[in-house]
């Protein structure tokens, strides 16, 4: 029987899945035994949810090509106790729509300004990572935000990395993840209460 993995990283092929699951082991919380293990998914799905099923992972960096309705509620079933980084190619290839799902824990994009391995390990305690596109669209949508909420919103959807948020408010980072997290959920709660029974 597989050793339950830290971290189950779905690239879309094998020289993003050995730099993704590199970073993620680079930033990993020390002294851990479990491993960081990859999967190419090749459009797969079900061999994505058996690798979820089989290795228990704590954290998924899942490649946002597989990001649809389906996978999620299948994902949440196989690997229940995992948070969901997603990684899009580009700011364009960032869709909003997953933040209305509960297991996306963050949603960034695959370039030199993102630290994965951070957001990664982030996620893994409860602190939410979000693309500037993401960070806007929850702006714009999100209501009863508190002036925490908007102040980090806004300057993530500026462009500004996590760590420079933290920095200009002169406050801990994982103290900006709390804050997206929280503004997270206070929009997804704002969705359940909206939509019909």
């Amino acid at each position: 029987m597989p050793v339950p993995a830290l971290a189950l990283v779905v690239a879309p092929d094998p020289e993003t899945g050995r730099r993704w699951s590199a970073a993620l082991t680079d930033a990993a919380p020390p002294a851990t035994d479990r491993p960081v293990v990859s999967v190419e998914h090749l459009g797969d799905v079900e061999a994505v949810l058996q690798a979820a099923e089989e290795h228990a992972p704590t954290v998924v960096v899942l490649d946002a090509d597989l990001a649809e309705g389906l996978v999620w509620a299948a994902l949440a079933r196989r690997s229940p106790a995992a948070a969901v980084l997603v990684v899009a190619p580009t700011d364009d290839a960032v869709d909003v729509a997953l933040l209305s799902v509960d297991v996306v824990a963050g949603i960034v994009v695959d370039d030199e300004r993102t630290d994965l391995g951070r957001a990664a390990w982030g996620v893994l305690r409860a602190e939410a990572t979000l693309a500037p596109v993401a960070a806007a669209a929850l702006l714009d949508v999100t209501d009863g935000l508190t002036d925490d909420e908007q102040e980090v919103l806004a300057l993530l959807a500026g462009g500004a990395a996590p760590a420079e948020v933290a920095d200009a408010r002169l406050e801990p980072l994982h103290v900006i993840g709390f804050v997206t997290a929280s503004a997270l959920a206070r929009y997804r709660l704002g969705r359940r209460a909206a939509s019909p029974s």
